[in-house]
């Protein structure tokens, strides 16, 4: 059977002072440790948690703004080429109406030279009718006065 003795007591009280000392030297400052890494890695955590938010936001923030920047682009593109297409209907309308008007004047010249043309001709035809009706009655006149003649 087990006996109770002094020494008993005595290795029980040594390890309850054992325990106690074990207590306040190793295990309260291993847990405050524990307990410091742990508020540490949780702080830590929730920066990472706070970096990454601020990321994303400042990415959405980015993408954006490169929207934004496409989108004045694009505009100010469409803007040039609407410019640029007016400029070149303007261009090719003055062009057809110089054109036209080189074409009109061309025609108008073209018209009084004809004009002219007709009258020197019409001129000409006179003078060579005129001609031709001298010469015809002359030769007309000689036949008469050869019937003339030649009846006598």
């Amino acid at each position: 059977m087990i006996e109770f003795d002094a020494t008993l007591i005595v290795q029980m009280i040594n390890f309850a002072v054992f325990l106690f000392i074990l207590r306040k030297i190793l295990f309260k400052p291993l847990v405050n440790h524990i307990q410091a890494r742990r508020n540490y890695l949780s702080s830590s955590e929730k920066k990472i948690n706070e970096g990454l938010t601020k990321l994303e936001s400042a990415e959405k923030e980015y993408q954006s703004q490169l929207d934004d920047a496409r989108k004045k682009a694009q505009e100010i593109i469409s803007k040039n080429v609407d410019i640029a297409e007016a400029e070149k209907q303007t261009i090719i309308k003055a062009a057809v109406d110089e054109t036209k008007k080189v074409f009109d004047d061309f025609r108008a010249e073209l018209d009084q030279e004809i004009s002219k043309a007709k009258m020197q001709l019409q001129a000409e035809v006179d003078t060579l009718a005129e001609e031709i009706s001298t010469k015809i009655l002359a030769t007309k006149s000689d036949d008469r006065v050869l019937i003339q003649g030649g009846s006598r």
